[in-house]
């Protein structure tokens, strides 16, 4: 008779750290039970024991999102000696997320009230930290404004377009966008 092998207990965060993938790959209606524990090998009893049930999955799984791509963007930038090397620091954590996340999380967003709100707390979470960095910046805080937006809707649309332009074209954009900004603050400090 064969040995059973063990099956190996998976986290909390293995499991939403799957959910984000099957999430990016194949959208929220894919993120069933069943889905879950076929990806990870484990029985629906380890997932309803880190869980209780799939709406609390969902909650689980969308604050990990905004603690991950977002809160942790922010205290990692936060540990930068410059306001230019925090914006920096941002830029280039922004270029390695994954696209394909945040689309999903958008589209989800779309349809579903909780995902909507949390959507919601985390463009609200960014554009104030854009704006902190361009307030410290340029010392002026409708300017802070303005770039803020511009910047954040343009990362936010460069994920949209369709088909979506890919990292190499994402850097040249943003290091147009640098450029300009480092052009703009040089005319403001004459």
């Amino acid at each position: 008779m064969a040995e059973k092998k063990p099956r190996k207990r998976r986290s909390r965060t293995d499991l939403l750290e799957a959910g984000l993938t099957i999430l990016a790959k194949h959208g929220e209606r894919a993120l069933t039970i069943d889905s879950l524990s076929k990806r990870l090998k484990v029985t629906k009893g380890s997932f309803y024991h880190h869980f209780g049930s799939r709406d609390e999955f969902s909650r689980q799984l969308l604050e990990y999102w905004a603690e991950m791509h977002t809160q942790q963007f922010i205290e990692v930038c936060e540990q930068a000696d410059t306001v230019e090397d925090s914006y920096c620091t941002l830029d280039a954590l922004a270029q390695e997320m994954d696209d394909d996340i945040e689309v999903a999380v958008r589209s989800w967003a779309l349809r579903d009230p909780l995902a909507r709100e949390y959507q919601e707390q985390v463009d609200r979470a960014r554009m104030e930290y854009l704006r902190k960095l361009y307030r410290d910046m340029l010392g002026n805080d409708e300017q802070a404004e303005l770039f803020s937006q511009l910047e954040y809707a343009t990362f936010v649309g460069s994920r949209q377009i369709m088909p979506r332009p890919d990292k190499e074209r994402i850097g040249e954009m943003i290091d147009l966008w640098t450029a300009m900004l480092k052009q703009f603050l040089k005319g403001e400090k004459r």
